[in-house]
């Protein structure tokens, strides 16, 4: 669905027009295949609206995921999970409405290379988690967690959002040969085009608690060295990387496992996992002058 932030200074032809029955108030965020704007319903109620670009359209196969992406969405109701109320076309524009969570995404919040503290990514993770259990529970893969697909709301929620590779089991397998998801960010068995469970999504999850923690993701490279390192390279150590506990970092590495059989089984595991971690030292108080500094403001 691209970032749910606003874009300053952005311009869009669409910004205070009569989209059907829908005014539109602003751009939130702009992708590769569509644009999801503030809009107004005639009832009053503001709403996120994800259109396609005129390109998507024309492109069949972008065509079809996005209507997966509504027949997904719109089965799921978790409070850690996006949810779509309607799927229509106006003027040869298809779009999508979903409910509008005010806040930024994980990927927002830590550009371009800040971290967060182990505690909060405990928590932010195990609500990833609870979110990935009830996608996982009605057989759907969501094949693209990562930072800028984890809304933090501004009630305090972390809300798994953009459904545009999702992968319903039941439905139509993936096409052969085809690679989905996001190199940064990607399972072993996903870089490969192998078939895939739900426990890719658990990888991905693994790999974007890397980069919560350690302020940078665990591999570097073009997209054919990275799915490489994925398939074949271990994560650099995060205690030493990010001064973490050794139970985070254990956790974290089984996530990342390359065999999808040594990971947790699956989602709900890894949230009691996440919640069963010991709390992480308090950080250390500062000594000699700036302690000093310090205790007289």
């Amino acid at each position: 669905m691209g970032s749910l932030v606003q874009l300053g200074g952005e311009t869009d032809v669409w910004i205070g027009r009569r989209f059907g029955s829908y005014e539109i108030l602003d751009v939130l965020g702009r992708g590769g295949v569509s644009t999801v704007y503030r809009a107004q319903r005639a009832d009053g109620a503001v709403v996120a609206l994800k259109v396609l670009t005129p390109f998507a359209v024309a492109r069949r196969e972008i065509r079809e995921l996005f209507e997966q992406e509504w027949d997904i969405t719109r089965r799921l109701d978790h409070p850690n999970v996006i949810h779509a109320n309607r799927y229509d076309e106006y003027r040869d524009n298809l779009y999508l409405e979903m409910e509008l969570i005010p806040g930024e995404t994980i990927g927002d919040r830590l550009a371009p290379s800040r971290r967060m503290d182990e505690a909060t990514v405990v928590e932010l993770s195990a609500q990833v988690a609870d979110g990935l259990a009830h996608i996982h529970e009605h057989r759907i893969v969501h094949r693209d967690i990562k930072p800028s697909n984890v809304l933090l709301a501004d009630d305090g929620r972390a809300v798994v959002f953009d459904f545009g590779l999702a992968w319903a089991v039941d439905g139509p397998p993936p096409r052969e040969g085809r690679v989905y998801g996001s190199p940064f960010w990607i399972s072993p068995e996903q870089a490969r085009s192998e078939p895939i469970d739900h426990r890719a999504d658990l990888y991905s999850l693994g790999a974007t608690m890397f980069r919560m923690v350690a302020g940078r993701a665990p591999f570097y490279g073009e997209r054919s060295d990275l799915l490489h390192a994925h398939c074949t390279e271990e994560p650099p150590d995060l205690v030493e990387l990010a001064s973490v506990t050794v139970p985070f970092s254990e956790l974290v590495r089984r996530l990342m496992a390359k065999d999808r059989d040594d990971r947790p089984a699956d989602a709900a595991e890894t949230a009691a996992a996440l919640r069963a971690l010991p709390p992480p030292p308090p950080p250390e108080e500062p000594k000699g002058l700036l302690a000093r500094l310090r205790r007289r403001r």
